[in-house]
């Protein structure tokens, strides 16, 4: 009773710059941060998909995988570091020895999008953002293994106040959330396994 709850999107360094700087409460980040006054709490992992433009060869969601080097044999359009999903496949184009093809630095998901949808390039990123335009049958999405790629949600809280009533059943509620979402199939999270 008698919480007002704002709902604010963003970077995942600016949402914990926020909680650092006591703006907001708590964020769900894909960066545990930097900050010594912020916990992160890992919650799930998000896998990551291989996107281009459907040829007409493509299944549903979570029904086809390529590997990693495949996916670096082709032009890619991916953000900018310090992005996370740029320093994710830089990292992995490092250990594995690969060439990058990346043609474009983009840091808008609907410009990444756009030049998948046009055949211009593929990229990398969660089934979230592409869903709608893959259940179309517009843009082919594919798991990518060996290894697979994926990102840690965390949640993200303060170190330098206790947390009030309010924000620990709001933080419950986003553990419970996540954790049945992690449990289906179709949404690309998985439950957080510590490695």
């Amino acid at each position: 009773p008698d919480v007002v709850l704002n709902i604010s999107g963003g970077l995942s360094d600016h949402l914990n710059q926020w909680v650092d700087d006591d703006q907001i409460d708590l964020s769900l980040s894909y960066n545990k941060g930097t900050g010594t006054g912020l916990s992160a709490e890992p919650l799930a992992q998000e896998v990551l998909y291989f996107v281009q433009l459907n040829d007409g060869s493509g299944g549903g969601i979570d029904d086809e995988t390529v590997s990693f080097r495949h996916v670096s044999t082709h032009p890619l359009v991916l953000p900018s570091r310090p992005h996370i999903l740029r320093v994710l496949v830089d990292e992995e184009l490092q250990r594995s020895e690969l060439e990058s093809k990346i043609i474009f630095e983009v840091d808008s998901v609907w410009a990444m999008k756009e030049l998948a949808l046009h055949g211009v390039a593929g990229t990398v990123m969660p089934i979230g953002a592409v869903r709608h335009e893959v259940v179309e049958g517009r843009l082919r999405a594919r798991r990518i293994v060996e290894p697979d790629l994926s990102r840690t949600l965390y949640m993200i809280q303060s170190r330098r106040r206790p947390a009030s009533k309010a924000i620990s059943a709001v933080s419950r509620l986003l553990r419970e959330t996540v954790g049945d979402l992690a449990q289906r199939t179709g949404v690309g999270w998985q439950p957080y396994v510590k490695a």
